[in-house]
């Protein structure tokens, strides 16, 4: 009988589970740059330690409603061989090892309906909770024209640390974080100073300002 390490998270009310060894690593929700050419899950991209990260909204990915975004949410970076993507989650909870017979088949449904079942490989017990478990490889699939720089997720496990699974500090104690735009709007940019300051008008020098020079 063996066990496998599962990563417990939130999303709106529900507690998901998903296999730990496909984790890199857990962040506090960064701004994001709109993806081109990408299915209408990937909210967006933004740059972890120099590599471009495409990130899913999990409510979208699993045909929810779309929800809003909060300072408070995390983004989950797995890894498929030498591929990597976010899901938005609400909270991280913790790491456990589960006993393999522990995880009961998910519930069948018509295969011909349109659903995400495919995307559940079981359901645990955990505490006085249910987990539902998540499929990675098939939550990260893109076909190649999809994938955000052209590569596809492969099969091969990552490795992590239970440790680095979890933000280390929440970024409201020391900076503010910046979301994104909600799904169903266009991010807003941050325009420069020197157009922000044009909209104001020009200012006057101090000796405009003060009338100009007086002849005596």
């Amino acid at each position: 009988m063996g066990s496998q390490p599962l990563l417990i998270f939130d999303l709106n009310g529900t507690r998901f589970g998903l296999d730990a060894t496909r984790v890199r690593e857990s962040v506090w929700l960064p701004e994001l740059t709109p993806a081109a050419e990408a299915p209408h899950w990937i909210v967006g991209l933004f740059i972890l330690r120099g590599r471009v990260i495409p990130v899913a909204d999990l409510h979208l990915r699993l045909d929810r409603p779309a929800q809003r975004y909060s300072l408070s949410d995390q983004v989950v970076v797995l890894e498929a061989g030498h591929a990597s993507m976010g899901i938005i989650v609400n909270e991280v909870r913790k790491v456990i090892s589960l006993p393999d017979e522990a995880i009961q088949p998910p519930p069948q449904f018509d295969a011909t309906a349109q659903g995400v079942h495919h995307l559940v490989v079981g359901e645990a017990r955990v505490g006085d909770d249910l987990v539902t478990i998540l499929d990675v490889s098939r939550l990260m699939h893109l076909s190649e024209s999809q994938a955000p720089g052209g590569a596809e997720p492969g099969a091969g496990p990552g490795e992590a640390a239970p440790d680095s699974l979890l933000p280390a500090t929440h970024p409201g104690r020391h900076e503010p974080a910046r979301r994104p735009a909600h799904p169903d709007r266009p991010a807003r940019r941050a325009q420069p100073a020197a157009c922000r300051q044009g909209r104001q008008g020009r200012r006057l020098s101090p000796r405009r300002a003060g009338g100009g020079n007086r002849r005596g």
